[in-house]
């Protein structure tokens, strides 16, 4: 299947990655969109997103996210889902960042496979350091989740991991585990190679359902412009 050797390199360098525990800076901000083609129980789909972060303090940034999937063969398994939250910096230092996270969600896409079709809060906690490897910038982070909707209720665990691997080339990787009612258990992996070009970010990657609950994997593209 798709992307076997992707696996296990690859989000964005340390001081930019988007959706993790660190703020932007006031004035400052990062808007991305990706596409991805991917299957789910052997039938073909489409994945696309939009998101958006800006500081709006050097403490406060403010997020914002569309999602659309899309089965023609299967179109009851179709959603579409958006997310808006402000995500507030706890303690900060050189090397150190901790967040907390809280805004409102709807409709299925964000969650994926798993994704509940209702209006709901989301919560989010974690920390992330920046570092060293190699004499090249890195990253890791870890993030506890909690998705309330009508309903429906997922608990979910996010953990990833970046290296600049040259000025202009970097590669992370990413671990998110969740569970919760209805819906079965989740475990993901998603790989991504980064190139650089002043301000935009090209990049591409490969996402793969671990559980046994249901088969679905994905091979996307990605640009993001920084400002």
């Amino acid at each position: 299947m798709w992307g076997r050797a992707l696996v296990c390199l690859s989000v964005l360098p340390w001081p930019l990655a988007s959706a993790a525990p660190w703020v932007q800076r006031e004035g400052f901000g990062y808007a991305r969109a990706s596409i991805a083609a991917e299957t789910l129980d052997d039938e073909q789909g489409w994945r696309s997103d939009a998101f958006l972060e800006y500081g709006v303090t050097d403490r406060w940034t403010a997020t914002a996210k569309l999602e659309t999937v899309t089965h023609p063969q299967i179109p009851e398994e179709d959603r579409l889902g958006g997310r808006v939250t402000l995500r507030g910096s706890i303690y900060e230092t050189d090397v150190l960042s901790v967040t907390g996270e809280v805004g409102f969600i709807q409709g299925a896409a964000i969650g994926g496979r798993n994704g509940c079709d209702t209006p709901g809060m989301e919560w989010r906690g974690g920390a992330a350091v920046s570092y060293k490897l190699f004499a090249r910038n890195a990253y890791a982070f870890g993030e506890m989740v909690r998705r309330d909707h009508e309903a429906c209720l997922r608990d979910r665990i996010e953990m990833g991991a970046g290296l600049e691997l040259t000025q202009s080339l970097s590669a992370s990787a990413q671990l998110w585990i969740e569970d919760g009612e209805p819906s079965a258990p989740s475990e993901k992996i998603q790989t991504e190679l980064l190139w650089r070009r002043g301000d935009a970010d090209y990049s591409f990657g490969y996402r793969k359902e671990l559980g046994n609950a249901f088969e679905e994997e994905s091979l996307f593209l990605a640009f993001a412009h920084r400002f």
